[in-house]
């Protein structure tokens, strides 16, 4: 049995992960218990809900803020009284609350799934200089891309404990196809849109590091190109006020939606024509491998995991992160090519089947916490 904690704010990347595994190894051996910390005072955690729908076991852990020693010794006595022999965190939290505890208490593994980089936030830069503290203390290290790994080297973690798991996805039964105009259609009727528009479309939390502004830009300069063309963000968060001032400031706000949280994304993705993610940073994005396994085409920056999916293969176009005008080339070289925009949707959804899945992830944690038991 494995404990996971975690403590989110959403239902974004890690939290997918994590319940992709969790419900993947449900009637396994290594199956494991959600456990979410969280504030009372904001109500029971996205994450927490999800995970009960799927019928996955879930733990409630209630903390205060900063390091609740209260809170802490809570999840010890939960530890030992269920005699839990690992605890894998995800998260700064979890990571450094663990490090607090014993070695003796249980087998801990944290899995990084990339460090936020915000420029100027003097916060996360703490957080992260806490969290490469506390891995120190983690019996193994999973870093989800070869990216991270190098962060985590980079930051002083020692390489011994540091292994590399891809982050995987469940795949969807039925394949996404480009020539069926009648999901195109569907999805669209359900974004609101009557039209043929060529539409782009991303996947990600309005934080500074996804490079949405780089991408609104973009598209104003490329809008003229096509006949009709239109921009859709699906995902929610802080910089939402500044990405609106930014669209409204161009003059796009009759072709460039922020359509908040997205809970039906393979019904957005059927709708779209080209996948963009204009990331500044990643670890190893799911709403990638998300677009690929949908079959969608993909132009994405050159960061993070990102390469690794696709920079060896023809399932993508990768550009320098902080170029507008090289994403606003792509765009307009793969608006205009149909047959390459296929081309890359099949090498896409082939690479997410043969490494990027569920089960090849599930795989390689249930090796991972029989080594920790040795």
């Amino acid at each position: 049995m494995v404990l996971h904690l975690i403590d989110s704010a959403g239902l974004y990347g890690a939290e997918a992960v994590t319940l992709s595994l969790l419900e993947q190894v449900k009637e396994s051996d290594c199956q494991g218990i959600l456990g979410c910390l969280y504030d009372s005072r904001g109500g029971v955690p996205l994450i927490a809900v999800k995970g009960k729908e799927l019928g996955l076991r879930v733990e409630l852990f209630p903390m205060g803020r900063g390091i609740d020693v209260m809170g802490l010794s809570k999840i010890a006595r939960y530890i030992k009284r269920e005699k839990i022999p690992i605890v894998h965190t995800h998260g700064y939290k979890p990571n450094i609350l663990m490090a607090l505890l014993p070695r003796r208490v249980c087998k801990q593994v944290v899995t990084v799934h990339g460090w936020v980089k915000e420029t100027g936030s003097c916060v996360m830069r703490f957080y992260e200089f806490l969290d490469a503290l506390a891995l120190r203390r983690a019996d193994r290290i999973i870093a989800v891309s070869q990216g991270v790994k190098s962060d985590l080297v980079a930051r002083g973690v020692p390489p011994g404990p540091i292994r590399l798991v891809h982050n995987g996805i469940k795949l969807w039964p039925r394949r996404i196809d480009h020539h069926n105009d009648c999901e195109r259609v569907e999805g669209r009727r359900a974004l609101g849109l009557q039209g043929d528009e060529f539409l782009i479309g991303a996947v990600g939390r309005l934080s500074r590091v996804k490079g949405h502004a780089d991408l609104i830009e973009a598209f104003s300069r490329v809008r003229t190109n096509f006949d009709r063309a239109a921009l859709m963000i699906a995902g929610e968060g802080p910089l939402r006020k500044e990405l609106e001032q930014t669209v409204k400031r161009l003059n796009l706000t009759d072709v460039v939606k922020l359509l908040g949280f997205v809970g039906d994304i393979p019904r957005f993705l059927k709708a779209i024509d080209l996948f963009v993610m204009s990331s500044h940073s990643e670890g190893m994005p799911v709403a990638l491998l998300e677009a690929l396994a949908a079959s969608r085409p993909v132009l994405a920056t050159r960061v993070g995991g990102i390469p690794e999916v696709i920079g060896q293969t023809n399932a993508g176009v990768l550009v320098c992160p902080g170029d507008i005008t090289a994403l606003a080339n792509g765009i307009v070289t793969l608006g205009h090519d149909a047959q390459k925009r296929i081309e890359l949707a099949e090498a896409g959804r082939q690479i997410v089947e043969k490494t990027f899945s569920v089960q090849v992830m599930a795989q390689s944690y249930a090796t991972l916490y029989r080594e920790c038991l040795v």
